[in-house]
């Protein structure tokens, strides 16, 4: 703390002359000087504040001021004496708002003047279009909404967002991070990005290789949904909390999508799900050598245990197949979701099981029940288990993992170990050769649309499985055309002979 200038002792006397005529002596003046120290400490407590350039002895912290413009006194540099260090900082006053207060990492007068005027122009223009007057970069953005988006975490889906969809949103900030740093603006503040920076964002991401499955670009509208989800940080939060206002904002481009009334993903017929089926029933699957993720044989043969693996995921195959379940959602299904209709027949009950889609773990945040011929598959499954001397309990996983560092815990299979299984049986079984020549690619979610358009080509109602599903009517009609075309292709043709029969005559 600077010590307070020494006393002139002509004042002195002349002061102490004053207050002997009015009858004050040196006694009163230290009771004088306790008190106002008792007030000081009293106002303090009570949340008095003391002068904005006072320190809490009320002593100026204002060092060597000096307003910034003649005739306006909204903006001053000074040094701050409550300190050690000799830097300036500028302090701009803003209307029903704290003062905006910064340092400017300078000792020098006439620096800190050019940078004072500089920093006053740009936090006046914030203030004028009616932003924060304190600037963020990209970076604390993204940290800042992902905090705020972490909020929104709930088990049930319409309540807010899941934790897949968290992990979702901070992937595609994640290739947003990646684009910022490559352009180097990633510490410049967010309203000084130039605005053309969001058309080369697409454009940028299709030139990246996924992690995942190398070699294979991102879809368009994977990038779309990428970029749908940094628009949305801007607008719906850096916008809103007034971080940066409209004209700042990146201008997003979308790329263009081939609309098809089919599902993205291909299916496989019949007559190739049979092929699956009988392989993974045959000893060439649960009995053949380990093999690498590429198909390659390693000359090691499977132990007990890997053994066991293969006939889980056989079965996950089944039941998936047969109850055109999400995969999410069958994945988190307990052995407590799987039971009998009481309504059932005594024959339907042996081969009928309702499965219980918990609204937590549903993609609507509805709970549901699939009614499915599961009974002798979910039988078989629980064999496979108990012979691991794994329980098969109410609030175990159906499809737990058997790992030895998993097999004490209740964990079930991730969706990245399945799909590895998948991609394997597809080669083994000399099916991936015939998916390769039609241009087709099988992944797990593909249970779902095999579930459903086998139904619909059975004579299914459309409601029936729209429920049983947990979809749309509309979806299933826009995404399952061809089926349903197949499906009422004699209804469609009603007319047509006679009308052949007249053009022969």
């Amino acid at each position: 703390m600077v010590p307070p200038p020494p006393l002139d002792p002509d004042k002195a006397g002349a002061i102490l002359g004053a207050l002997k005529e009015l009858g004050v002596n040196a006694a009163d003046v230290l009771a004088l000087k306790e008190d106002l120290s008792l007030l000081a400490k009293t106002k303090k407590k009570a949340g008095v504040l003391l002068p904005l350039d006072a320190d809490p002895s009320g002593r100026s912290v204002y060092g060597e001021k000096e307003f910034l413009f003649p005739g306006f006194t909204d903006a001053f540099i000074y040094k701050n004496l409550k300190t050690q260090g000799k830097n300036y900082y500028i302090r701009v006053k803003e209307k029903g708002k704290p003062p905006f207060v910064k340092s400017l990492d300078t000792p020098n007068r006439e620096q800190a003047v050019v940078a004072g005027r500089m920093l006053y122009q740009e936090v006046k223009g914030k203030i004028s279009r009616g932003e924060r007057s304190r600037s963020i970069n990209s970076l604390q953005l993204m940290q800042k909404y992902r905090e705020k988006q972490a909020e929104n975490i709930s088990p049930l889906p319409k309540e807010g967002i899941t934790k897949e969809t968290y992990g979702n949103k901070c992937a595609y900030l994640g290739l947003w991070e990646r684009f910022i740093r490559l352009k180097k603006l990633d510490k410049t503040k967010i309203e000084q990005i130039p605005t053309e920076v969001g058309k080369e964002f697409p454009k940028w991401i299709q030139t990246q290789e996924k992690k995942a499955h190398k070699g294979k670009p991102y879809s368009n509208a994977y990038i779309n949904a990428v970029v749908s989800e940094v628009n949305y940080m801007y607008h719906k939060y850096a916008l809103a909390n007034k971080y940066i206002s409209q004209q700042n904002v990146p201008q997003f481009e979308r790329l263009r999508v081939q609309k098809r009334g089919e599902h993205r993903r291909n299916i496989l017929s019949v007559e190739e799900w049979n092929t699956i089926t009988t392989f993974m029933r045959s000893n060439k699957y649960l009995k053949s050598n380990v093999t690498t993720s590429a198909g390659e044989d390693t000359g090691g043969e499977p132990t007990l245990l890997e053994i066991a693996k293969r006939d889980i995921f056989r079965h996950y195959l089944l039941i998936g197949y047969s109850t055109g379940a999400r995969v999410g959602e069958l994945l988190k299904m307990t052995w407590g979701d799987v039971y009998v209709n009481p309504l059932d027949s005594a024959e339907a009950q042996r081969e009928n099981r309702l499965m219980k889609v918990r609204a937590e773990n549903s993609k609507t945040g509805k709970s549901r029940e699939i009614v499915a011929k599961t009974a002798r598959y979910l039988e078989r499954l629980q064999e496979i288990y108990e012979g691991l001397e794994m329980d098969c309990k109410h609030q175990h996983y159906l499809f737990r993992n058997p790992s030895s560092t998993k097999k004490e815990g209740n964990i079930p299979y991730q969706q990245p170990g399945l799909s590895r299984r998948l991609k394997q049986v597809l080669i083994q079984s000399g099916v991936q050769k015939k998916l390769d020549t039609t241009g087709r690619n099988i992944v797990l979610y593909s249970q779902r649309h095999f579930a459903i358009t086998m139904r619909l080509m059975n004579g299914v109602d459309i409601y029936d499985v729209a429920l049983n599903c947990g979809t749309s009517v509309n979806y299933i009609e826009n995404n399952y055309s061809n089926a349903l075309a197949r499906m009422k292709a004699d209804e469609i043709s009603k007319g047509m002979s006679s009308l052949k029969a007249k053009k022969q005559q």
